[in-house]
């Protein structure tokens, strides 16, 4: 397990770059890359592993870091950072990890979310798709009737039917990247591909409601 994720992950956002399909890195035996994951920072700053309990903070403004450094040095925490360097847009700062509550309020780490895995499909960006609002309404008048004692949620009727559209020329995995690809979430991609009505009558089916 990563440094980040083993030591941080539940007390602050950790986050990992996606490529240009929305796919993770994985290493050479198929596992999720956990080399390049950051800690996310309030005013775009970042917080990575450098190694040997090294934290590299990166901000990407000169004025933003300077006045960070300004900040740690009237603090007097000055002799906890043990590399500083500038270029002609940002400021890197590296620190002891051990030292990571000291320099909270310095970088502003984000906390909300801190639960949530590096790798979830919810930090993935998502596209403005819009579905017509008559295919909304149909949608709401059938889940209406799901009631609350039902033990299959609206989520994983959902996930259901987009699995039942596997086969063999196209693969479950084919249609998870597919929608990764498109950063679609489940109704949007079902729309997308022309399943709807298909879709609707599913959910009839299995919530068990008439038309």
């Amino acid at each position: 397990m990563g440094y980040l994720i083993s030591h941080f992950k539940g007390k602050y956002r950790i986050l990992c770059p996606y490529n240009q399909y929305n796919q993770f890195s994985r290493d050479l035996k198929g596992n999720f890359e956990e080399i390049d994951c950051y800690i996310k920072c309030a005013n775009k700053v970042t917080i990575s592993y450098y190694g040997k309990g090294i934290l590299e903070a990166y901000v990407p403004s000169i004025g933003k870091g300077r006045n960070i450094l300004r900040a740690i040095e009237e603090d007097g925490m000055s002799n906890k950072i043990t590399k500083k360097f500038e270029t002609d847009a940002e400021v890197i700062i590296r620190f002891p990890a051990k030292e990571m509550a000291q320099f909270e309020k310095y970088f502003k780490p984000l906390t909300s979310g801190a639960g949530i895995s590096p790798f979830s499909t919810k930090n993935l960006p998502k596209t403005d798709y819009i579905i017509e609002e008559d295919k909304l309404e149909e949608y709401r008048n059938v889940i209406s009737k799901l009631g609350y004692e039902t033990p299959i949620g609206i989520a994983h009727l959902t996930n259901n039917f987009i699995k039942s559209l596997a086969t063999k020329r196209n693969p479950w995995e084919k249609i998870k990247a597919d929608m990764q690809m498109k950063g679609l979430r489940g109704k949007e991609y079902i729309d997308e591909i022309g399943q709807w009505n298909q879709y609707i009558k599913f959910l009839k089916e299995n919530i068990k409601c008439s038309d």
